[in-house]
């Protein structure tokens, strides 16, 4: 559990892409949960959707933070700045102020704009760029096998 609710530490490529990997399957079952529990009310479905967004973001933000670490950089400025747009925009759309269904106001296309960008640039830093080689500010190098990291 601590792979995916602690702050502290480092770890490589492989354990971040298993986590990524591991919250994506637990979203979508999440998200199939809600489509059936809501029976089609849009409305309802992204409020669920917003909910299961907001409660998945401690664990993206743990692994993103450790991953960070690795590359010898702070994690809540980048998470922040890989994360926010997307955050923004999904809470947009229960509000109905940047997305209503079948239309996007200027402050919707502004969101998928910058979340788009943030999320890319995110993706080369997390996923594609290695770590730093040895101990850094954040301790040692991680044995970067993801299926241990997960127990």
């Amino acid at each position: 559990m601590k792979y995916l609710f602690s702050f502290k530490g480092r770890i490589g490529r492989a354990s971040f892409f298993g986590g990524c990997i591991l919250l994506t399957v637990i979203a979508f079952a999440l998200g199939l949960l809600v489509a059936s529990l809501t029976s089609g009310n849009r409305d309802m479905m992204a409020l669920g959707n917003a909910l299961i967004l907001i409660g998945l973001m401690v664990p993206v933000a743990a692994l993103a933070t450790k991953r960070l670490h690795d590359r010898d950089m702070p994690g809540w400025p980048w998470v922040g700045i890989f994360y926010g747009p997307a955050l923004l925009r999904e809470l947009t759309i229960p509000l109905g102020i940047g997305h209503s269904y079948g239309t996007m106001t200027a402050l919707g296309w502004l969101l998928l704009l910058a979340a788009g960008v943030t999320g890319i640039w995110g993706l080369v830093v997390l996923i594609f760029l290695p770590g730093t080689d040895g101990d850094n500010s954040y301790g040692p190098p991680p044995d970067d096998n993801a299926l241990d990291a997960m127990s």
